[in-house]
Formats: C-alpha cells, structure tokens, sequence
C-alpha cells in the first residue's frame, strides 16, 4: 500500500474523495480521523487517537476490511 502521510503531513490531493465519502464529516471531526488509501483487504486510517476503539471498530464495519492506523 503506497504511502500519503509522511513527516511534512497528509498529501491531500492524493486521498480518493469515494474512500471519505460514507463517512459524514462532523463524525470524522468527533473522532479526529481520515481514511487515507484501501486495497481489497486493509483501508489505512490517519488517527489522533489510536485507542478509541469505538471509532475504529465502526470503520472495520463501514469499511468490511482491517484497519490499519497511522498515527
């Protein structure tokens, strides 16, 4: 999976809008979180926050795929 985050940040013309787009904006504000890239097994996930769990267990859902967090 190629990479959209490095130490200068998020590159966010290179984030898919169809990969936000079943997410509603006020949740992903509440939970401080951005879905980056996704392949047919892991969607990849900037997080603030990486133990809330809830969060990220509605993702795995929303998703159908694992979750891989970037912090």
């Amino acid at each position: 999976m190629p990479e959209l985050v490095d130490d200068g940040g998020v590159d966010a013309e290179a984030i898919d809008p169809k990969l936000v787009a079943p997410m509603s904006l006020s949740y992903a504000r509440e939970n401080s979180l951005l879905p980056l890239l996704q392949d047919d097994i892991t969607v990849q996930v900037a997080v603030a926050d990486p133990l809330n769990t809830f969060a990220i267990d509605d993702l795995r859902v929303l998703f159908g795929r694992d979750v891989e967090l970037v912090i």
